[in-house]
C-alpha cells in the first residue's frame, strides 16, 4: 500500500528517551481510537509517525482533532531513488495542480543518499518546468507546493499539510482538580 499518512508530532520529542517511548504509545492509542473501523497499518521513526491506509484524506483529517499532533499530511510512497522520486512527484503535481502560476518544490531528508535535498527539489523542478513551460518558480510565495520527505529507502510525497492542535497527548497528564468558591 503506497498510501500513506505522514504524522508530525511536536513536544514528545523534547522529552527524555523513555518518557518519549511512553507518549510516542499514548499518541497511538488515541490515533487508533479516533481511526477505528478504518483499515490502517502503524508505523513508526523518529519523529514520525506513518499511518498506511486505502483512505488518506479521511485518515489526516481525523487526525487534526487529536491532541498531540502538530501537523499530518497524505502522501504517496515510492522509493527513494533519484528517478522514482521525480517520476511520481511529477505526476502528483499534475494530478493536483493546473499549468498555470508558479510553483516550488520543498524537500527534506533523513540518512545519508547520494543526492541532497537541493539536488531533489532541483530535479523535480526541471521535470515540472519541462512539463509545464508556463510555469515559474518562485521559492517565496508560491502558487502551488508540493512537498518530499525522504528517510532511509523511502520517499513521501506529498501537497497538503493538515495542521493540527498541538500539544501533548490525552492521557499523558495527570489529574487536576479545580475547586470554585463563589
Amino acid at each position: 500500500m503506497n498510501r500513506t499518512v505522514l504524522v508530525r508530532y511536536g513536544e514528545i520529542t523534547l522529552k527524555s528517551e523513555p518518557v518519549r517511548g511512553e507518549f510516542k504509545k499514548i499518541l497511538i492509542d488515541n490515533i487508533k481510537s479516533i481511526l477505528e473501523g478504518i483499515p490502517l497499518e502503524i508505523e513508526t521513526e523518529r519523529g514520525r509517525i506513518f499511518v498506511k491506509t486505502p483512505r488518506p484524506e479521511e485518515v489526516s483529517s481525523r487526525l487534526s482533532r487529536v491532541p498531540g499532533i502538530v501537523s499530518s499530511s497524505p502522501t504517496r510512497r515510492t522509493d527513494a531513488s533519484m528517478d522514482e522520486i521525480c517520476r511520481l512527484a511529477t505526476e502528483i503535481f499534475e494530478e493536483n495542480f493546473p499549468a498555470e502560476g508558479s510553483f516550488a518544490v520543498r524537500a527534506r531528508r533523513v540518512g545519508s543518499h547520494e543526492f541532497s535535498s537541493k539536488d531533489v527539489e532541483e530535479k523535480i523542478g526541471e521535470e515540472i518546468l519541462k512539463e509545464n513551460p508556463g510555469m515559474s518558480v518562485d521559492l517565496d510565495s508560491p502558487d502551488h507546493e508540493i512537498h518530499v520527505e525522504i528517510r532511509g529507502d523511502d520517499a513521501y510525497i506529498f501537497t497538503k499539510i493538515v495542521e493540527g492542535i498541538g500539544g501533548l497527548p490525552v492521557g499523558s497528564q495527570g489529574r487536576v482538580i479545580t475547586l470554585f468558591s463563589g
